[in-house]
C-alpha cells in the first residue's frame, strides 16, 4: 500500500508556491521519499487542504483566497478564526470538513457542483449572508450555517434531499427550493 500525503508549501525567500508530496509504503519502516512538483498536485482520491496550507495562502493572498485546483477536502478548522472575507473553491472539491470556516469574516463563497459534504459547524459564526447549495450536496452537518448575519439560502436545481438539521441555529430569512424537491 502506498500512502501519499500532499500539501502546498511556500518558499520563504521567493514566495513561490510548490506542491510537496510525502510517499511511504507499508513495507518501508523508516524510509520516506519526498517529491516536489511545480504544477498540478498528484491526483489522489483525497488531497487535503490543511490549516498550514491556509496560513501559507493567506500570507500570499491576504483576505481573498483562491484555493488551487486538485484539492478534494478542506480539512477540519483549516480557516478557523482567520480574517478571510472571500474564498474561491476548486472544482475538484468534495468535502468541506468540520469547522473549516468557523468564526471567519467570510462574506461570500461559491460552493462548486461536486461538493457532497459540508461538515458540522463548517461556516458557523461567519458573516455569509447568502449561500447556494449545489445539487451534489447530500450531507450538511449540524450548525453548518449558524452564521452571524441573516441568511438567504438557495438550493440548486437537481437537489433531491435536504439533510436533517442542515440549518440548525441559522438565521435563515429566505429559502429558494428547486422543482426537483
Amino acid at each position: 500500500k502506498l500512502d501519499i500525503q500532499h500539501s502546498l508549501a511556500v518558499d520563504a525567500d521567493t514566495g513561490e508556491q510548490f506542491e510537496v508530496s510525502v510517499f511511504s509504503e507499508a513495507s518501508m519502516t523508516s524510509e520516506h521519499q519526498i517529491g516536489i512538483t511545480q504544477s498540478n498536485p498528484i491526483q489522489e482520491s483525497i488531497v487535503k487542504f490543511t490549516a498550514a496550507d491556509a496560513q501559507a495562502l493567506m500570507a500570499l493572498q491576504g483576505e481573498a483566497i483562491v484555493i488551487p485546483e486538485g484539492y478534494t477536502h478542506i480539512d477540519d478548522q483549516a480557516f478557523n478564526g482567520a480574517p478571510v472575507t472571500s474564498v474561491s473553491l476548486p472544482s475538484t472539491l468534495k468535502t468541506i470538513s468540520f469547522g473549516a470556516f468557523y468564526n471567519t469574516r467570510l462574506t461570500e463563497i461559491i460552493i462548486p457542483e461536486g461538493v457532497t459534504t459540508i461538515g458540522n459547524q463548517a461556516f458557523e459564526l461567519s458573516d455569509i449572508s447568502a449561500i447556494t447549495i449545489p445539487s451534489s450536496v447530500t450531507a450538511i452537518g449540524i450548525n453548518a450555517f449558524k452564521t452571524n448575519t441573516p441568511l438567504t439560502v438557495s438550493f440548486a436545481e437537481g437537489t433531491t434531499v435536504i439533510p436533517d438539521q442542515a440549518f440548525n441555529g441559522a438565521p435563515v430569512t429566505s429559502v429558494s427550493l428547486p422543482s426537483t424537491l
